[in-house]
């Protein structure tokens, strides 16, 4: 069931102005979604549940346990009012839902840094690591303990957006966003402790761990804004050397907000704002965002390519292979659905879109 389990936030707190671009608005119906996967070419929504959280973030800011048992969702922001005008706030609680009875999960919280954003539970699903952005640190959850407790906090000097565990479990990568940089932890006994830091591009934010564990990838985002009308790169970092060491830096297009990687690690998909998130009257706005495909390969395995991008809807956020690695779904946030693709070597092609009623902020 895991891993056909599509988590999708729908975020109904922000508001969009045409000329401003995402503005604060007051408290809204935010959305969990169950998205069934099973079947690549016909994802649809299995049920949904009242719940907090945010398009603020990485569009990956929830995970699913591998056994299907238990998710975590980052509440990041709270809205709050004053002289009559919304304004966000960090928050810093995380939902655990409680999986086991599909029909009618239950969810408690655990409190965590200031506003979490990246989430990633151990392979062995005894521990979590969140990249807390405004507490520029990364929570240590146990996840054996019931209910969940918080055991550590980890200062990172930075604005932590992401963070993924390697397959072993032994290590996690996380994203520093305003110190262009990665943190590299060494995970022992449910504890994280810091071994190094590597520069990557301008203003990292989601990350994403081959299956093997050879390669890692940081969408750089280039700007604060999240589109400025520049390329921006993924960078591609070699876990296998005897220190962590930068590959390649890969000219993806402007903004590349999400990262998913298949089933067999053989593909990555980057989803880019492509100016989809920018004023209309900035001269790199454009309507829709993009979803491109990078191939993995090599007698290494460790050389990537980049090809065409296809074109989704409008605010591109996250997205998720289907577990045989044939489609792909990313969400469109302000089209209040999902692009479905099919993938072919070289190549994506667009072959429907799902409705969903309300604005997917994030996707995992």
């Amino acid at each position: 069931m895991a891993a056909d389990l599509v988590l999708v936030g729908c975020d109904e707190t922000t508001a969009w102005d045409d000329k401003l671009g995402l503005q604060p608005a007051a408290p809204g119906a935010d959305e969990l979604l169950f998205v069934n996967f099973h079947a690549p070419t016909a994802p649809r929504v299995q049920s949904r549940m009242p719940l907090r959280n945010s398009v603020y973030g990485p569009p990956t800011n929830m995970v699913i346990a591998r056994s299907g048992r238990m998710a975590l969702v980052a509440s990041s922001i709270n809205m709050t009012q004053e002289a009559g005008k919304w304004n966000n706030s960090p928050d810093n609680q995380v939902h655990v839902l409680d999986l086991s009875d599909f029909a009618k999960p239950t969810v408690t919280q655990v409190q965590v840094g200031k506003q979490p954003s990246g989430i990633d539970i151990s392979p062995d699903g005894s521990m979590a690591l969140v990249a807390n952005r405004k507490g520029r640190s990364v929570s240590v959850l146990n996840l054996r303990s019931i209910p969940v407790q918080a055991t550590a906090e980890l200062p990172i000097d930075a604005e932590a957006a992401d963070v993924k565990f390697t397959p072993d479990g032994k290590h996690a990568v996380v994203s520093n966003y305003d110190a262009h940089s990665v943190t590299f932890l060494d995970i022992k006994d449910g504890n994280a402790t810091i071994s190094s830091r590597l520069d990557v591009g301008a203003f990292p934010y989601s990350v994403a761990i081959t299956p093997n564990g050879k390669l890692a990838f940081v969408g750089n985002m280039g700007d604060k804004t999240g589109s400025d009308g520049i390329d921006d790169t993924v960078t591609v970092i070699d876990l296998q050397a005897s220190t962590p060491t930068v590959l390649q830096h890969l000219a993806v297009g402007d903004g590349p907000e999400g990262l998913a990687i298949s089933p067999d690690g053989t593909r990555v998909a980057v989803v880019i704002l492509n100016g989809s998130n920018a004023s209309v009257t900035a001269p790199y706005h454009h309507k829709n965002g993009q979803v491109r495909l990078l191939s993995i390969g090599g007698a290494d395995g460790k050389q990537v390519i980049a090809h065409a991008a296809a074109e989704v809807g409008t605010m591109a956020e996250g997205a998720r292979f289907s577990a045989d690695g044939t489609h792909i779904i990313a969400g469109n946030f302000r089209d209040r659905d999902l692009t479905l693709l099919s993938v072919s070597d070289t190549e994506l092609k667009v072959v429907g879109r799902i409705p969903l009623g309300c604005r997917p902020g994030s996707l995992k």
